[in-house]
């Protein structure tokens, strides 16, 4: 799934999941596939609701 997304490899990826633990993996993935601008929200949705 992710070689269907080379085309944003060059392009800057955010990825939120509702806690942050899954983004990170996510994030970690989509680095080791290439992808060079990403960014994992820490805390996730609920980490943005305490802001």
């Amino acid at each position: 799934m992710v070689g269907q997304l080379n085309w944003l490899s060059s392009k800057d990826t955010v990825v939120i999941c509702q806690s942050g633990k899954r983004s990170a993996i996510g994030a970690q993935l989509l680095l080791d596939h290439g992808f060079a601008r990403v960014w994992s929200v820490k805390g996730g949705i609920e980490g943005v609701k305490q802001i």
